[in-house]
């Protein structure tokens, strides 16, 4: 497990602007740790959910309205050890926020960036391949996110 240094790193080094020095907050409930939101005068409340891993990060635009919570976006950012890179991003439009499609179009977004690299450098992976090494990635930000905010804590 990292420290709270190298957690600390991740994110500063992963997070867009809004987040340097924002305050996280863990959801047991949903296994995610999130910032402090706003709320629009509309009543809809905005705001940013994260996932760790030691290889990728996934932040989750997220707005709150009278009826359904929102996905109205992904970013995933890759991390070598010293840097984050955000490698991929999409935005929703109504996409109420469900864990399955999270999950599947993170898998998703993963897979293609691998392919592309794979493409780039001249080489060529099986469609398995793929999905198992997507699907491993995500599945790892689906982990316990408590010992992440216990060591951002310390």
């Amino acid at each position: 497990m990292e420290t709270k240094n190298e957690i600390m790193v991740i994110a500063d080094k992963a997070m867009p602007a809004v987040f340097k020095n924002a305050e996280l907050t863990y959801n047991a409930s949903k296994n995610i740790l999130h910032t402090q939101g706003y709320t629009s005068q509309a009543g809809n409340t905005y705001y940013e959910g994260v996932r760790f891993s030691d290889r990728i990060i996934i932040t989750q635009q997220i707005g709150e309205g009278f009826f359904y919570t929102f996905l109205n976006g992904l970013r995933i950012f890759g991390f070598n050890g010293k840097e984050a890179t955000l490698i991929a991003e999409k935005s929703y439009h109504c996409q109420i926020h469900i864990d399955s499609f999270i999950r599947d179009e993170s898998e998703n977004l993963v897979k293609e960036y691998l392919r592309g690299q794979a493409l780039l450098s001249g080489g060529h992976v099986e469609e398995n391949v793929l999905d198992s090494f997507a699907q491993s990635l995500i599945s790892d930000t689906m982990k316990n996110q408590l010992p992440y905010m216990k060591q951002l804590n310390q």
